[in-house]
């Protein structure tokens, strides 16, 4: 099974929306050179967690077949959400957190 790197970054820091840029880059090992592609946006008022998200959901529109993905981002939240399995219990949740409140940007998950 084929194995993608990606990569997301983003100079918005802290919780608060802000006005800034992403980039995202996968990274992948054909049989015959590595393959290598990215892109940057700016981004409106978001926060960093949003912004970092947007890019891995551009990196992930990129794929074409299944295979093993790595993630690195550098976002906590935004990595606890997958270190923690609350993807999963969103979605068999209805979208809902722990508290049964509906889920922060739930569109974008």
């Amino acid at each position: 099974m084929d194995k993608l790197d990606i990569y997301v970054y983003t100079d918005i820091k802290g919780i608060r929306k802000a006005k800034g840029s992403y980039i995202w880059l996968i990274e992948m090992q054909t049989q015959k050179t590595p393959v290598t592609l990215w892109d940057k946006k700016e981004t409106e008022a978001v926060t960093g967690r949003i912004a970092e998200l947007q890019g891995l959901i551009q990196a992930l529109g990129r794929t074409t077949r299944s295979c093993e993905i790595i993630l690195h981002i550098s976002n906590e939240n935004l990595y606890n959400v997958f270190q923690n399995g609350w993807l999963e219990a969103w979605s068999s949740s209805g979208w809902k957190d722990c508290k049964g409140e509906p889920v922060k940007d739930a569109e974008k998950w």
